[in-house]
C-alpha cells in the first residue's frame, strides 16, 4: 500500500497509473484520492508510533555494532543517557532505576537549558533489537514519568 500526499491532485490518477503500468504489469492497482487537511491518515496509521520509532533509533546503533563485526549474542555492560528539568526529577529515576538494578554512573549539571540535570546509568544487557528496544522503552516511559527525557544508549563492540 502506497500513500502520496501532495497539494495538486490535477493528473495524479492518470500519472499514477502510467507508473503502474510501466513498472508493475501484472499489477492492478486501486487508486483512491481523497483530502486530508489534517493529515490525520499520516498522523494515526502511516507516521511510526513510539515504540516503531524507537525500534528504529535502536537500529541505527545495532547496525553500526554489526557492521562492526558484533553477532549481538552476548549480554555486556550498556550505558544509558537520560535529562530532567530538576534534580528532584532525576532523582526520582534514579529511585526507579535503581530498583530494576542499573547502577548509577554519573549525575551532571548539563548544557542543556531546558533539561539541566543529567543521569548516566548503565546495566548489562543484550543488544538485539527486541532485547534493547524493551529496554530503552521502558527508561523512555520512566523518564517521562519524572519529567525527564531518555537520549539515547551506546555499549562497545563484541567480537
Amino acid at each position: 500500500m502506497d500513500y502520496y500526499y501532495t497539494n495538486d491532485t490535477t493528473n495524479i490518477r492518470s500519472a499514477l497509473n502510467n507508473l503502474y503500468d510501466r513498472s508493475f504489469e501484472k499489477f492492478t492497482p486501486y487508486t483512491k484520492i481523497g483530502v486530508d487537511k489534517n493529515w490525520e491518515a499520516y498522523l494515526t496509521f502511516i507516521y511510526p508510533n513510539e515504540e516503531t520509532q524507537e525500534y528504529m533509533r535502536n537500529n541505527k546503533v545495532i547496525m553500526k555494532l554489526q557492521t562492526s563485526g558484533d553477532q549481538l549474542t552476548k549480554a555486556r555492560k550498556v550505558d544509558h543517557w537520560l535529562y530532567f528539568k530538576t534534580e528532584a526529577d532525576l532523582n526520582c529515576m534514579a529511585v526507579y532505576v535503581k530498583g530494576k538494578n542499573f547502577v548509577v554512573e554519573k549525575t551532571n549539571k548539563s548544557k542543556k537549558t531546558d533539561l539541566p540535570f543529567s543521569l548516566q546509568i548503565s546495566r548489562e544487557d543484550k543488544v538485539d533489537n527486541g532485547s534493547i528496544t524493551a529496554v530503552t522503552l521502558e527508561l523512555s516511559r520512566q523518564a517521562h514519568n519524572c519529567k525527564g527525557e531518555y537520549d539515547g544508549w551506546e555499549t562497545f563492540v563484541i567480537k
